[in-house]
């Protein structure tokens, strides 16, 4: 019988049989694949946190997570309201308990839940924080149309805070909340259709902000046509919206208050607050008997918006949750063998071929790979490679990207079941393009201009929020959502700006009332974006019965997309200024200055200044000086003529305090060399330098001020230059002005504590020691004509400024005899900022 010949065909056949018998272990469970593994694990039951709202009370919840996490109970599906909506997404998005209850320890909840902006100080230039400083009421219009204000607050540190963590979260969401670690839902209410709303999708930042968002004190969020607010209104505890994921288990944290006793409700605020907790109890009711497990930790009457003792409620939290622990366990173990009896054939296959993890490789253009590598070969290397193993690696790699700024996306990974070796391609998530929306009124390069990233770059959390800042600091806008897509093929990402446009014209109001120059009042005009080109115009009116003063400023804050500034200011200005004489006592220890008259001085004029803004810190200026100025006594009918005053100046000004009023930290520091332009019959002549520093140390609730100020002058200068010492501000035991000359030498030192008991707002208690004068002449200058002065102040930190009371005296030593002489024990008072 002939024999037959062996084909190609058969060949390829037989070799491929070989091939297959002999890897038939790895091919059945598909070498390369990212998410396949040699066997099926045991099912077990779908399990969904509920976390409720509560305010403050809600920080219990972090506690019971905790304890979870040490039972070895995870969760398939996380569902939050209001503060339960922070909690839930924070640990969604990959924060541990621990670090989650590290972030509530170590957050400043007085800066981030201020009701004001005063603690954005920081992100505006210094023409926007002087107006700001003086004013305590802002009424807005757009297109010369009042803007009635959505809330009390806009909640920018609040919406900075959170926006910080979810940038620097191991897991993102790109628009869909299932992509986190854990999937995740924010029930928010609609004000719009007057219903419940679960998030699944969108942006994570305004999902958490709408379901924590209280009405009428925080602004609603806004998305197309709807308008969101807490979401506890009518899922306080929002298990229906857990059961929409079908889950199998569901546990809940309820965190919210009880109805308050009759004993509180003694003001409208509370009865108001009372009212509507009387609504949301019935929702909440009924929904607590939808759950399988109800942990209600004892936090007894702690009041929702007390941020202070968050250990105590953290702790709380885990008391509760650990009383829970068996029962949750026994439930799940019973679940899971009900599951598993059912499909028993199909799950209880032993592993044929367990893979181990011999090595990792990793490759992309994160400049840490080597340290990486040497973190996950410690940690995992050895160990059996299953989907457990896996998520615990990537998770570790995406924790250990975020130490850096740059935001890093894990492209690819697989593991190869022959060489045992998993491969991960890391890269920085670079810019494709930049999106900008919402704007009508601002034109895209302003925009553009404080965007600190561009095409091409790597994205960079700092970047994201230093740009987020330049944005809100400009006024142009209410809101500022900076998001980016999720990476293609090539790790690049789409950046889409989306701005809220607000009204740019302005009325400013501030007032003072102190017992020096009794009532003041101040309005600011301001006509913000002139003719969309990022120009200003500001007109100021102040004045009382002893001032008057006014301007109109024209100005570019930023020339073009420079840091380059400049200013016109046309300016009247009007002060009535005491002179003081010193009084003979009948002891020769004490003295006593009194009124001898009063002077007005008369200025009016026209300034230029250019400069550069130094970030937000300060400005190196330039300034032209053009004006009329003359001083008369009161008292007198004739009128003197007026006289020129023409001065080039240089100055620098820094200043880095984080608040107007009460700061706890950051400096201001004055600097400047004036001399005269013009040498013309009527200009005086004259040169003046001025160094002006104060700082601002502080440890707990206590603060060191120390203060030096020194200014120089030659003999020309006219008295309307003169620098002027005395006051509540200035020194303590002299009135306002009480001294004037060509040179001053001034330092200070005041301490202030913040009072642990407050009347109604913040109150602070200081004392200040103050060493200086004032001299004529250089040659005058002599260290016993050098005057001390102690004080005393009780200040409360109201809305409208300031309210200060204070007890000083000064003194001088005298040589003979050595003695010291007192001056009056002087009692000040103010209320409202300085104007």
């Amino acid at each position: 019988m002939p024999k037959r010949k062996v084909n190609n065909l058969d060949g390829v056949l037989f070799f491929f049989l070989i091939i297959s018998i002999f890897f038939y272990p790895y091919l059945q469970t598909n070498l390369f694949s990212q998410d396949s593994f040699a066997y099926e694990k045991l099912r077990t039951p779908k399990i969904a946190l509920v976390l409720s709202g509560g305010g403050a009370r809600g920080l219990a919840q972090i506690g019971a997570i905790k304890e979870f996490e040490k039972a070895g109970i995870k969760f398939d599906y996380i569902v939050g309201t209001s503060i339960g909506a922070i909690i839930g997404g924070l640990y969604s998005s990959g924060y541990s308990a621990s670090e989650i209850e590290s972030i509530v320890l170590n957050a400043n909840w007085e800066e981030i839940l201020s009701l004001t902006d005063e603690h954005l100080r920081s992100y505006y230039f210094l023409d926007q924080k002087e107006i700001n400083d003086r004013n305590f009421l802002t009424f807005r219009f757009n297109d010369f149309k009042f803007v009635i204000p959505e809330g009390i607050s806009s909640q920018q540190k609040y919406h900075q805070f959170l926006q910080e963590l979810i940038y620097k979260a191991p897991y993102q969401a790109y628009g869909d909340f299932d992509n986190l670690k854990y999937p995740f839902r924010a029930v928010a209410t609609d004000l719009v259709s007057g219903r419940s709303v679960s998030f699944s999708k969108g942006n994570l930042l305004l999902a958490m902000k709408a379901s924590s968002t209280i009405p009428l004190v925080n602004n609603p969020v806004k998305m197309d046509s709807m308008i969101f607010v807490d979401g506890g209104i009518f899922q306080n505890i929002p298990v229906e919206a857990a059961m929409e994921l079908n889950p199998d288990i569901i546990i809940t944290i309820n965190t919210i208050s009880e109805l308050q006793q009759s004993d509180d409700l003694n003001n409208a605020l509370n009865v108001a607050d009372q009212v509507l907790s009387v609504l949301m109890k019935k929702f909440s009711d009924k929904s607590s008997a939808l759950t399988d497990f109800l942990i209600t930790p004892e936090l007894e009457r702690h009041r929702n918006s007390d941020f202070s003792n968050i250990q105590h409620l953290i702790n709380a939290g885990s008391v509760a949750a650990s009383q829970y622990i068996d029962r949750i366990k026994t439930k799940i173990i019973r679940y899971s063998d009900s599951l598993n009896d059912l499909s028993s054939n199909q799950f209880n296959n032993p592993p044929m071929n367990p893979s181990i993890l011999e090595d990792i490789k990793l490759s992309g253009d994160y400049e840490h790979l080597d340290e990486l590598y040497s973190e996950l070969i410690k940690s995992f290397k050895s160990l059996e490679y299953d989907i457990e193993l896996q998520k615990e690696i990537l998770e570790k790699v995406l924790k250990f990207t975020r130490r850096s700024q740059d935001i890093i996306y894990i492209n690819s990974y697989f593991f190869n079941h022959l060489t045992k070796i998993l491969e991960l391609d890391i890269r920085k998530i670079k810019i494709r393009d930049i999106n900008i929306q919402g704007n009508t009124s601002v034109r895209d390069f302003i925009i553009r201009r404080e965007l600190e990233f561009k095409k091409d770059h790597a994205l960079n959390i700092s970047k994201l929020n230093k740009s987020w800042e330049n944005l809100i600091s400009t006024g142009y806008f209410s809101d500022v959502i900076i998001s980016y897509s999720k990476p293609d093929e090539e790790s690049m990402s789409i950046v889409t700006v989306e701005v809220h446009e607000i009204g740019t014209q302005l009325i400013n109001i501030g007032a003072r009332v102190d017992n020096e120059r009794n009532f003041r009042g101040n309005l600011d005009i301001v006509i913000d974006n002139l003719f969309t080109a990022g120009s200003k115009i500001n007109l100021r009116l102040l004045g009382g019965n002893r001032n008057l003063y006014s301007h109109i400023n024209f100005s570019y804050p930023r020339i073009l997309s420079t840091f380059l500034t400049s200013k016109v200011s046309f300016y009247f200005d009007r002060t009535n200024i005491y002179n003081y004489i010193e009084n003979q006592t009948n002891t020769i220890n004490n003295y006593e200055n009194i009124i001898k008259d009063e002077s007005i001085f008369d200025r009016f004029g026209l300034k230029t200044t250019f400069g550069a803004q130094i970030e937000k810190k300060g400005l190196l200026y330039v300034e032209l000086r053009f004006e009329r100025q003359r001083v008369y006594d009161i008292n007198i009918q004739d009128k003197l003529p007026y006289h020129s005053v023409h001065t080039f100046k240089v100055g620098a000004t820094f200043d880095t305090e984080e608040k107007t009023h009460f700061p706890k930290k950051g400096r201001l520091l004055l600097l400047s060399l004036e001399s005269s332009l013009l040498q013309t019959p009527d200009n005086v002549g004259f040169s003046k330098l001025l160094f002006y520093y104060h700082s601002n140390l502080s440890f707990d609730s206590h603060t060191i001020k120390p203060k030096l100020y020194f200014g120089l002058a030659d003999a020309s200068l006219p008295i309307t230059e003169s620098f002027f010492l005395g006051g509540e501000e200035s020194f303590f035991g002299m009135r306002e002005d009480e001294f004037k000359g060509r040179q001053i030498a001034l330092a200070s030192l005041e301490y202030r504590l913040l009072s642990p008991i407050s009347l109604v707002f913040d109150t602070y208690i200081s004392l200040r020691y103050d060493l200086g004068t004032v001299w004529a002449q250089p040659e005058e200058i002599k260290f016993l004509r050098f005057r001390h002065g102690i004080g005393a102040s009780i200040s409360i930190d109201t809305p409208i400024g300031p309210t200060k009371f204070s007890l000083g005296r000064a003194f001088y030593l005298k040589q003979n005899p050595a003695i010291s002489v007192w001056g009056p024990l002087m009692f000040y008072f103010s209320i409202g900022a300085k104007l």
